[in-house]
C-alpha cells in the first residue's frame, strides 16, 4: 500500500530530509526480441496473464508521484536515468525468478525444463548469450520542509 507507506514515512523524516522511489520497467513491457520471446516462454509455462503476488498485475490506481504530494512531501521532481547493461543467460533467469510473474515457486517441479525452453528460446534469438538492458530509470524525489 504505497500511500500508507508514504504517510508513515512521512512522518518520521525530519525537515530537510526526503524520500525517493525507484525504479524502471520490466521485461514484461521490454520491446527487445529476446525479451518478447522471455515473456512468450513466461505464458507458455504459466498461461496468459501476468501473475503479480497472489493475483494478477494490475496498473497502479494512481502515480506515485501523487501519493508522496498527498502524504505531505513538497516540490515533487522526477528524473530519468538511462541505464544501459548486459545480461548473461543466468543473470536472465535469476532475473525472472526474483519477479512475481515467474519464480520457482510458480513453476514447481517444472523449473528445470522450463529453464531448458527459455534458454534454448533466448539462445536462437542471441546466441552469443549477452543480453542488452536497455532502461530508463525514474528516480521520484519528494521533500519534507
Amino acid at each position: 500500500d504505497p500511500d500508507r507507506a508514504l504517510h508513515s514515512a512521512r512522518n518520521v523524516i525530519d525537515p530537510g530530509g526526503g524520500a525517493a522511489i525507484l525504479g524502471d520497467r520490466s521485461i514484461w513491457g521490454g520491446t527487445a526480441p529476446w525479451e518478447a520471446a522471455a515473456i512468450e516462454t513466461v505464458k507458455r509455462w504459466l498461461g496468459e496473464p501476468r501473475r503479480a503476488g497472489s493475483g494478477t498485475f494490475q496498473i497502479p490506481e494512481r502515480p506515485f508521484e501523487e501519493s508522496l504530494a498527498d502524504a505531505g512531501f513538497a516540490g515533487v521532481e522526477s528524473h530519468f536515468i538511462p541505464l544501459h547493461s548486459e545480461w548473461d543467460l543466468d543473470y536472465v533467469i535469476g532475473h525472472l525468478y526474483s519477479t512475481s510473474y515467474c519464480n520457482k515457486a510458480l513453476l514447481g517441479d517444472k523449473v528445470a525444463t522450463f529453464e531448458e525452453d527459455l534458454k534454448r528460446t533466448l539462445l536462437a534469438i542471441v546466441p552469443s548469450g549477452r543480453f542488452e538492458w536497455n532502461v530508463d530509470v525514474q528516480c521520484l524525489l519528494g521533500f519534507v520542509r
